[in-house]
């Protein structure tokens, strides 16, 4: 199996340090990049109606700028070992769809990522690559 690129999909949290580690691991052994994805949802994709008083315009960009910061950041852990090292910023509705999506934008060979509810196995399911579930 060759694995030139390895997604990893990041909620900017505690759980994503330890895939973003593993995912390192694995890049050093293979020689592969590392692309740290994450989705950013909006409630307003459900159907849901935004109060008013929220500019949902200025939500997006603040989400998305605080993501960036948060990516980039996180770019650190894998340039730290020497490994090439990028970031993805998907919008989508559904966070299964959105981890998807990436691994097809990003031409991933494998997605490593912890169990997150139903999540996972759905990415499983509707991967266009392998997935590594991390217990």
């Amino acid at each position: 199996m060759e694995v030139l690129k390895i997604l990893v999909p990041s909620g900017l949290d505690k759980d994503s340090d330890r895939e973003l580690q593993r995912a390192a691991e694995y890049g050093a052994v293979f020689g592969a990049e590392i692309i740290i994805a994450h989705v950013i949802h909006y409630l307003d994709h459900f159907g849901v109606n935004m109060p008013e008083w929220l500019d949902s315009d200025k939500l997006r960009k603040h989400t998305t700028e605080f993501a960036e910061g948060e990516l980039a950041r996180a770019t650190d852990v894998c340039t730290a070992r020497g490994l090439k090292v990028d970031s993805l910023i998907v919008h989508n509705k559904d966070i299964d769809d959105g981890i998807v999506d990436a691994a097809k934008k990003a031409g991933a060979d494998l997605i490593i990522m912890t169990k997150h509810g139903r999540t996972a196995g759905h990415v499983v399911g509707k991967s266009p690559c392998d997935v590594l579930v991390l217990k």
